[in-house]
């Protein structure tokens, strides 16, 4: 995925005490950014950082030699960086809309679906309401992950989320409210974040496991270690392709969750550590990110993400959700 490539923007969010980190209530969540605040709610549709408006071409905008190259698939890693310097031939290196590869192997806008959206927002609001006034955390959508400092080439994850060390709070006395953003001085890098999660529809998933598994290993490491990567891949009723917002018919089963760890040099594809499906106990199918992997000042304080959260939420818009046949 290539977008904005400046370094990674200085991020704020409104002080959250309190809540259950297992809430699926639809609280609003307010963010805070050096130049503006914005609010949503999950009965509102939320903001779409980096998406391009709605296209009746997925390509269209793009140079024509871009549109027409195709870029090997075998190889995102490699696909990424010569569209990175195909897009800086062209001047859009800096281009603040995503464009990526799509598995033809064509460069096309992203256009995110608005599931992918609320998905998103209910992990943001699940992590951010386990910041504590001592023991703070900010997640946030869609922030530049620094690769090479002298290119500013960056990748995106879906949602970053930084600990202490890491992040400063501050006090705005006009408003009488606490400010908590990503330590580093603005048109500088910012600190890398201490955990990544990605979330993939319909993407293969070996091309997503590829994807994480790169994030995890290039990064500028002076910024800090990533600790821990996290896909949560949505997976069809078996023998069906993913549910389009064309044909909202076709269930999903549920969700597998893959873990990468920091520096992780291994090329063989991973295991799902978790696994969740309509009916299975929805005690046990909770994400828990370890208080050390987020480097909080008290390892045993974990954040939780019920996987069964984020059904509700799929199937507030619209999706439905199978038990798989036996």
């Amino acid at each position: 995925m290539i977008e904005k490539t400046t370094p990674q923007q200085e991020g704020k969010q409104n002080y959250l005490q309190g809540g259950s980190p297992q809430s699926d209530t639809s609280d609003s969540t307010t963010f805070a950014s050096k130049s503006c605040t914005s609010t949503y709610s999950s009965g509102s549709d939320p903001p779409q950082p980096g998406s391009s408006p709605t296209l009746e071409d997925p390509q269209e905008g793009l140079p024509e030699e871009i549109m027409r190259k195709t870029y090997p698939t075998s190889n995102l890693v490699s696909a990424e960086d010569e569209l990175f310097e195909d897009l800086k031939e062209h001047s859009m290196e800096d281009s603040d809309k995503v464009i990526v590869i799509n598995q033809d192997g064509k460069a096309i806008w992203a256009m995110p679906s608005v599931f992918h959206q609320y998905v998103l927002q209910k992990l943001l609001q699940i992590i951010n309401k386990c910041s504590e006034e001592e023991d703070p955390l900010l997640a946030q959508a869609d922030i530049p992950l620094l690769v090479d400092k002298k290119t500013k080439r960056c990748r995106h994850p879906d949602v970053s989320i930084w600990g202490p060390g890491r992040l400063e709070v501050e006090e705005d006395g006009d408003a009488g409210q606490k400010f908590i953003s990503v330590e580093g001085m603005p048109g500088e890098c910012a600190m890398n974040p201490h955990v990544i999660i990605e979330f993939s529809w319909t993407n293969q998933i070996e091309n997503e496991l590829w994807k994480l598994q790169e994030q995890m290993k290039e990064y500028v490491e002076d910024l800090g270690t990533v600790n821990l990567g996290l896909l949560i891949k949505a997976i069809p009723v078996k023998g069906k392709k993913c549910p389009s917002l064309e044909d909202l018919s076709v269930p999903l089963a549920g969700f597998d969750v893959y873990c990468f760890r920091s520096r992780v040099t291994t090329d063989t594809t991973s295991e799902p550590i978790l696994k969740y499906r309509l009916g299975t106990d929805e005690a046990t199918t909770v994400i828990e990110i370890s208080g050390r992997d987020l480097g909080r000042r008290n390892p045993a304080e974990a954040v939780r993400i019920p996987l069964s959260a984020i059904r509700r939420v799929c199937e507030k818009w619209g999706l439905k959700f199978k038990a798989e046949a036996t």
